[in-house]
């Protein structure tokens, strides 16, 4: 769709301010490679990131919210409500609480969640994440990573939560820990956050990478954006139960209960580098011919185009 004959602007919001590269997360990460998909779109004249300190200077076609920030009617036309963050008080809670902002759009990481709201007489589409493969992807491998077993990540998904699927990996391997951890028994051991470009030759040069999930994610079948990663830089992981993922991610990943089911698991794998390599291949391939970035904005685009 073209408005005023120049293309669609676009916008994405994000809390974190993107000021200080130390102090950005995730999300505003994803954002900017939205933005720089959506910029080689035809149709499109410009598509860019926002915070709280960084707003447009003239109204925009459609502000995309990242996190639960609420449409400020000034810096945009329409705005959409992308829910892809877990929640304490459950992602459906979180919706309920967030609608009355008035959101012109929706859309979800969890098909279970897309399903509830419609059944409520809303509209909205499913967006899981996708892989930027010009950032994530194979490389060579670092001395400096060459770890049993690593985990980037932190530690706000509950003590009980963390030490079910990282205390023992982290008492008996050669255990690489990186980010932001306050917990007693990990903070001391963290290597501090890692650089976002550096996540790739973590992910490829660690022999297994662990992944687990916020409980709210996982009771609404949402995946994150760390397994995609990892596959996508061939390397091979070992990834909680997610509900409703079972067929689509079949043999891309093994899939562990935590405690002692993990170290099994590792021991397992640890001394099998030919079932290590096919089960990494086959991540691989799968996102390279489902979850790439590109993908996921063309499904994106075409939304937005319905909605300004």
């Amino acid at each position: 769709m073209v408005v005023g004959g120049s293309g669609v602007k676009i916008g994405l919001y994000t809390k974190c301010p993107m000021v200080n590269p130390y102090l950005v997360f995730g999300e505003a990460h994803y954002a900017s490679s939205i933005c720089e998909e959506l910029s080689q779109i035809p149709g499109v004249q410009s598509a860019r990131c926002y915070d709280p300190y960084l707003r447009p200077h003239t109204k925009l076609d459609v502000m995309i919210h990242m996190n639960d920030t609420v449409p400020i009617p000034e810096l945009a036309k329409k705005n959409i409500l992308y829910l892809q963050n877990g929640y304490w008080e459950g992602m459906d809670a979180a919706l309920m609480r967030l609608r009355p902002a008035g959101y012109d759009g929706y859309m979800f990481i969890s098909k279970k969640l897309l399903d509830l709201h419609e059944c409520q007489g809303y509209k909205g589409i499913y967006l899981p994440f996708g892989v930027d493969t010009k950032i994530f992807n194979p490389k060579i491998k670092k001395s400096k990573y060459d770890y049993e077993v690593s985990y980037a990540g932190n530690d706000i998904k509950g003590e009980i939560h963390t030490e079910r699927y990282l205390l023992q990996p982290a008492m008996k391997y050669n255990f690489g820990l990186f980010g932001n951890w306050t917990q007693k028994n990990f903070a001391p051991i963290s290597k501090g956050r890692l650089n976002y470009q550096e996540l790739p030759f973590l992910y490829s040069s660690t022999t297994i990478n662990l992944n687990f999930t916020m409980h709210d994610q996982v009771n609404w079948g949402a995946m994150t954006d760390r397994p995609f990663q990892v596959m996508a830089c061939k390397g091979f992981l070992i990834s909680d139960y997610v509900p409703g993922m079972e067929k689509e991610l079949e043999n891309c990943m093994i899939v562990t209960e935590g405690d002692l089911d993990i170290v099994e698991k590792i021991d397992y794998y640890l001394s099998r580098p030919k079932e290590r390599k096919e089960i990494a291949e086959y991540g691989y391939q799968y996102v390279l011919n489902h979850a790439t970035l590109q993908a996921r904005v063309k499904t994106l685009y075409s939304y937005l185009q319905e909605i300004v």
